[in-house]
């Protein structure tokens, strides 16, 4: 067998016999394909059809039949000369082979083939489009589950230091109560407490009573963090899946305001069919317009 393909050629793998007509074969296809405005370079393992930021590699192999050696533990493969073409990606129903048969002859269906390539490539981009939609979706609700933490600790500290300007307010009315009370009882002679100790003692006590109190100091008040409203927004306008797209134009939802009180029965209700993981896309869009969707169950669809 000759194996074109690797790095650096075309994905073919032909017996000697067959090499001349496979090669007459993918030429006459990467003719066709480049004069269609597309890109044909070397792949691994197969020959790179592109269109766009979109691939897909083509194949071009030999059938062989294999032969028990007598006596020995091998096998012997024979060239039977028909080819295949195989598209080497995965794609939900789509055609993947075409080979020789009784009558059919690849030169007869390279139009079918070159016609597959681009059904492929479509496919190929819509998936690659509803990727970088997921992705865009899970950038934006990440900003928000970002601001959303920020918020929750901001809030912790703000009512952490509440209770602590609380207690140290009461603390200070406290102190300050009993050093006046106490300057009462030393005036009129219940106490005596006239030695410089003393003295040093009441003078600490009062700047303490004073720096306690969190009114006395002229600091600037603090910058409140906060989550930004909800944004309403027109279902035509999102970043949308395509499968979600159509789902939700099938359900005749208008904005994310009606979005995010339908529940997940009824979302599937309107659309009329399962659409595997369809609320768990709604549930990102909308974390991702600064909704709250932590009352919300994902899951598959």
């Amino acid at each position: 067998m000759q194996s074109v393909h690797g790095e650096e050629c075309l994905g073919i793998t032909v017996s000697k016999k067959s090499l001349t007509r496979a090669l007459r074969l993918v030429d006459a296809l990467i003719k066709y394909w480049e004069s269609t405005g597309g890109t044909v370079s070397a792949g691994n393992p197969g020959t790179r059809f592109s269109r766009g930021e979109d691939t897909v590699e083509l194949c071009l192999t030999e059938q062989t039949r294999r032969h028990e050696i007598p006596n020995r533990y091998s096998y012997q493969y024979e060239a039977t000369g028909k080819l295949t073409f195989n598209i080497d990606s995965w794609g939900d129903g789509l055609r993947r082979t075409w080979s020789d048969g009784k009558k059919q002859r690849l030169e007869d269906v390279l139009g079918k083939v070159a016609l597959q390539l681009v059904v492929w490539l479509d496919d190929l981009r819509v998936r690659r489009l509803d990727r970088e939609c997921k992705e865009r979706q899970e950038k934006q609700a990440a900003v928000i589950r970002q601001s959303r933490k920020e918020f929750s600790q901001k809030e912790i500290e703000r009512r952490e230091n509440l209770d602590s300007c609380v207690d140290s307010w009461s603390k200070s009315q406290r102190i300050q109560k009993y050093l006046n009370a106490l300057d009462e009882a030393v005036d009129c002679g219940r106490l005596e407490y006239d030695n410089e100790q003393f003295q040093k003692w009441r003078e600490w006590a009062q700047w303490y009573a004073v720096e306690l109190c969190p009114l006395a100091p002229n600091l600037p008040a603090p910058s409140i963090h906060h989550v930004p409203p909800p944004q309403n927004t027109l279902i035509s306008e999102l970043d949308l899946t395509s499968k979600a797209r159509i789902a939700f134009e099938r359900a005749k939802i208008s904005d994310t305001d009606e979005l995010a009180s339908i529940t997940k029965d009824e979302l599937r209700e309107r659309c009329g069919e399962k659409v595997w993981s369809l609320y768990d896309e709604a549930s990102r869009i909308l974390e991702g317009l600064g909704y709250d969707v932590s009352d919300r169950k994902n899951g598959y669809y």
